[in-house]
């Protein structure tokens, strides 16, 4: 390092506290940027999130457009027998099947879906309205009334002369088409509203469950899907299976309900008198009325979920049901029978404050609950648990999201009942910046909450914010435990306006397999060693990376003080062949490319920066008490070190008389950070 009397040096190496954009560039930590996009610190070191990867589906007798081009409504997570998950997805009243280990192959099962024959000659779609026959190579399978996909349209059975003619009359179907013979008729089944905006879903046993708050709840077995009959659950909203019993909001969500316990009598044998679960011959609680309320003051009902009770004595129940602005504790027994007999209350309120906005906005971490409300992410802490570090709590019934506070404030709140959340890799991530469409509401990014920090014994510090992560329009995410490995999944609306199918990596370097990630970072605003009260003259800079991977791009810019925009400093690249063509040197035979390994650039120093004239303070734009850096990158590497050298300048011992100051105008974007895509 050049020893120069006149130098003052600040920067940074370690990042492992992550991001703060609550607290001014000039408060935060050593440890900290004031902002990060697409980028991560675990480990300390900052570099890019990992990579996102589009997965391609497979429709075998399924129509893709069904699920493409239809309104998103929701999905869930289904365990099947085997022990691996499925993904369940509601697409324009429809439901539908993702089976990951099949090569993630896609299964059409709403209800009454999957009956189907095919045209032995040539079939012509008739004018609207008008019907002919068709002939079909079985009839039997089908009743008058039903409505058919044939030829890109529906058609409506209005009559089956013999067991291999249909008559059809066209509700919606492009005249004059010619279905070639062969061609497939499948039935259209007992789809819900395509117009709703949101479904509720959940698993009990071996049965999913699907609420829209207004048509009889889906059931589907593992098998075969139908609607629930008069005697089992309601129509309703919020749903979760806890202790043995699915608990239901109403569709207004101001009350509940619980259904019948597993294994009970009203189950039958064919289950093995799991379908019990599906029942309500219970429903007399308290000696009196069949529901627990909640007061209208509280809001309405928008999540249900379990919670772990490691305290019995503090009354603190199993059960947790969140309002908008309010949590009840919910101590029921398991035997109904006995529940008119407690002398402790069956329900308590547990927290007075924002609840979260919708049951995908909430998730479990280890015994706590993490969420979105409408103003920030929050943790909920369980009566006497206390959470401490160094001697001051870390953790209340406050939101735990200040650090990212520039992301979180330009939310449309009356949009984010749709916001997902999930636990994937030890991180919290929860979807940011809605956008309604016809499609479904998407979120522009999301944020991540790394609680690797937190993971080691004797280096355990409090859980770092990463900033947002952009690149995808996510619908919602989703986690699947497929072959034992916790797998996490985004449902996103494309550019086209597609609904697909994306997966999160732990360590993908790039998007999409070739795709170098665009991100970037804006440090704190260094003060040097005085505070920032010395004035200084901006000479250079230095930093040092590892981890290069293939081509990467370096976008530096700078500004002084509290100037609100930025200074274009310096572009440049570095290159590090990642693979190629030849024999690769370790392992025979030859399997695949050859592979480089990761490279470093010890130290790259910058040139001097712009003396440009600041005409808002009259000075060049290299002068200021502090400084702060933004760098934009594109492609794969590792920061170990970045710092900025400054030259101390004299100032005069006493001060002038201030003349009338000049009136200008400072303009420029700020910077918009879901500019990227990962497609």
């Amino acid at each position: 390092m050049t020893k120069d009397p006149r130098r003052l040096t600040d920067g940074f190496t370690t990042l492992e506290a992550g991001v703060d954009s609550g607290l001014a560039p000039s408060l935060i930590k050593p440890t900290q940027v004031a902002a990060a996009v697409n980028a991560q610190m675990r480990g300390g070191y900052i570099k890019p999130r990992p990579g996102v990867n589009k997965r391609t589906l497979r429709f075998p007798g399924v129509d893709s457009a069904l699920f493409e081009d239809a309104k998103f409504q929701g999905a869930h997570r289904y365990r099947t027998s085997s022990g691996n998950d499925v993904l369940m997805a509601a697409i324009g009243g429809r439901m539908f099947k993702i089976d990951i280990a099949n090569q993630f192959k896609v299964q059409d099962i709403t209800i009454g879906a999957g009956i189907t024959t095919s045209l032995t000659v040539n079939f012509t779609i008739p004018a609207q309205s008008a019907s002919d026959n068709a002939t079909v190579t079985d009839s039997s399978v089908f009743v008058i009334g039903q409505f058919v996909f044939i030829g890109g349209g529906t058609m409506k059975i209005t009559g089956i002369p013999d067991g291999v003619t249909l008559t059809l009359q066209n509700t919606n179907a492009v005249a004059g088409t010619i279905v070639s013979g062969g061609a497939n008729i499948n039935s259209v089944g007992e789809p819900d509203s395509s117009l709703l905006e949101f479904s509720w879903m959940i698993q009990a046993e071996q049965f999913f469950l699907k609420q829209n708050g207004v048509s009889s709840p889906y059931i589907f077995d593992g098998a075969t899907a139908r609607r629930a009959t008069p005697s089992e659950i309601p129509v309703g909203t919020v749903m979760a299976y806890v202790m043995g019993r699915i608990w239901i909001a109403s569709p207004d969500r101001h009350q509940f309900v619980a259904g019948d316990l597993v294994y009970g009598p009203s189950g039958t044998a064919t289950y093995n008198y799991r379908d019990a679960v599906l029942k309500m011959t219970e429903n007399d609680l308290l000696a009196t009325g069949g529901a627990f309320s909640i007061p209208d003051s509280a809001g309405q009902i928008t999540a249900i979920v379990p919670i772990a009770v490691l305290d019995t004595s503090t009354g603190q129940g199993p059960l947790m049901v969140f309002t908008e602005t309010q949590a009840f504790s919910i101590n029921a027994p398991i035997d109904r029978a006995i529940w008119k007999l407690v002398t402790f209350p069956v329900q308590t309120i547990s927290m007075i404050g924002p609840g979260p906005v919708g049951q995908s906005a909430i998730t479990q971490v280890n015994s706590d609950i993490w969420y979105r409300s409408s103003a920030d992410i929050r943790s909920f802490v369980v009566a006497r648990r206390n959470f401490q570090l160094g001697g001051q709590n870390t953790w209340s019934n406050s939101g735990m999201s200040d650090e990212i506070r520039t992301i979180l404030d330009f939310d449309q709140r009356q949009k984010l009942s749709h916001s997902s959340s999930i636990v994937f890799d030890n991180r919290l991530l929860s979807t940011v910046s809605p956008v309604w469409t016809s499609r479904g509401t998407y979120f522009r990014g999301m944020v991540a909450l790394d609680f690797f920090t937190v993971s080691g014994i004797g280096r355990q510090s409090a859980p770092a914010w990463n900033g947002v992560w952009s690149g995808l329009r996510i619908l919602q995410l989703v986690t699947a435990t497929v072959d034992k490995v916790d797998r996490a999944f985004a449902f996103v609306l494309s550019a086209a306006n597609k609904i697909e199918l994306w997966e999160i990596s732990r360590d993908a370097k790039q998007d999409n397999g070739t795709k170098p990630i665009q991100w970037s970072f804006e440090t704190r605003s260094f003060r040097f060693n005085d505070q920032g009260f010395g004035e200084k003259q901006l000479m250079t800079g230095q930093q040092a990376i590892d981890e290069v991977f293939g081509t990467v791009n370096f976008n530096l810019m700078f500004r002084p003080d509290q100037m609100p925009i930025w200074t274009p400093w310096i572009s440049w690249s570095e290159c590090a062949l990642s693979e190629d063509c030849a024999t690769p040197e370790c392992g025979q035979p030859q399997v695949g490319p050859q592979q480089y390994r990761l490279q470093y650039r010890p130290k790259t120093k910058f040139p001097q920066p712009s003396d440009a004239c600041n005409e808002s303070v009259s000075r060049p734009m290299n002068l200021g008490f502090e400084f702060q850096a933004r760098e934009e990158i594109t492609g794969h590497c590792r920061f170990k070190h970045f710092l900025l050298h400054t030259h101390w300048r004299d100032e005069p011992p006493m001060g002038e008389c201030p003349g009338e100051g000049s009136c200008v105008g400072v303009s420029g974007c700020d910077i918009n950070p879901f500019t990227y895509s990962s497609e």
